[in-house]
């Protein structure tokens, strides 16, 4: 992940598998035998920015075609951001965030968008990108993650269809006193606009505790 955020539950290396991590493939066909032990669904949290790995449009397109849906935890960096959709997807022909989004948007699949709070300053805090130079390209990640958000709203993610679920939600968490006070007016913002929003006030278990 490109971010920093302070709050991270898994922000130590010493919990991450560097010896012998799971491949693509492994991952699938681990899927593959769920499935047939009645799995409908997986939801990708990370540690990590799912869509910073270059096969993670492969992985939505595979579960799609097993008929497993999908909700991805995304920060919005990349979705918002052509630079980094070009480093990450160009080799799979999407140039753009917006042509990102429109790749996934006939998949079976949900984006958990994360969003502590409209302040950039707050915003920027949450995700350690205050810490980070002024010439750093995720400076900008505010104007990222609301470009993201304005592209998964044009490509449809939150079209209302009588009796389903929205697929697009606004994720704050976690709350702390610097956007609790925001807290209702990200509700009263999301929800008339299809955008299913969640708060979570306990993601403080640190580095893996």
């Amino acid at each position: 992940c490109g971010l920093a955020c302070p709050h991270c539950f898994r922000r130590d290396s010493r919990f991450d598998i560097a010896n012998d991590p799971l491949t693509h493939e492994q991952i699938v066909n681990y899927i593959k035998e769920a499935k047939t032990l009645g799995l409908k669904q997986v939801k990708i949290l990370g540690r990590g920015e799912p869509f910073q790995n270059p096969r993670f449009v492969e992985f939505l397109e595979e579960m799609t075609e097993l008929d497993v849906g999908v909700a991805g935890f995304s920060k919005g960096h990349v979705l918002g951001c052509d630079e980094l959709a070009r480093e990450y997807n160009s080799h799979r022909g999407s140039h753009t965030g917006q042509e990102v989004v429109g790749r996934i948007k006939d998949l079976k699949v949900s984006i958990l968008l994360g969003f502590n709070s409209f302040s950039k300053e707050t915003q920027n805090s949450f995700t350690g990108v205050d810490k980070y130079s002024e010439t750093a390209l995720l400076k900008n990640y505010v104007n990222f993650r609301d470009k993201a958000l304005i592209n998964l709203v044009n490509a449809g993610f939150n079209e209302y269809h009588e009796g389903e679920a929205t697929r697009l939600a606004m994720i704050a968490a976690p709350v702390k006193p610097e956007n609790i006070d925001e807290i209702f007016d990200l509700y009263a913002w999301a929800r008339p606009r299809n955008i299913y929003m969640l708060t979570c006030p306990t993601t403080i278990s640190g580095k893996g505790l």
